[in-house]
């Protein structure tokens, strides 16, 4: 489905809503949705995972000062660095959730969004359930 992502009208609930019949399906592959809440002023952050992978949705405002959703892509067992990329349509995070969580796919494999590092990342302060 290719619902596109109206910047002016982001709400992660009903984000995070939609994705809980696509999660549904894949038979427990994938875990989550995770909230995690950091308080005034701040933006939340929905998290999946599978194994020692995770992928966080958040929304943050870019350098032109527009609200965007972002997609982190982690993984807990090694000390690789965290990349994001900003996501335009629902299917692009469904996809993302398959390829990096169930396929296993590296972000270089992931082409159909532009990865960044710049040393943002949401999952050092977030208890994963998976890291118990």
């Amino acid at each position: 489905m290719s619902i596109d992502i109206d910047e002016n009208e982001l709400d992660l609930e009903e984000i995070k809503e939609y994705l809980v019949q696509f999660i549904n399906e894949t038979n427990g592959k994938i875990k989550g949705p995770y909230g995690t809440s950091y308080g005034f002023g701040f933006m939340p952050t929905i998290s999946y995972w599978n194994s020692t992978k995770v992928v966080h949705f958040y929304l943050d405002e870019n350098d032109d000062g527009d609200i965007r959703l972002y997609i982190e892509l982690n993984e807990l067992d090694k000390k690789s660095i965290s990349v994001r990329a900003t996501a335009r349509y629902i299917h692009q995070l469904e996809q993302v959730l398959t390829d990096f969580l169930i396929k296993g796919k590296t972000h270089n494999e992931i082409e159909y969004l532009t990865w960044i590092n710049d040393g943002i990342s949401q999952g050092d302060s977030i208890p994963h359930p998976c890291k118990k």
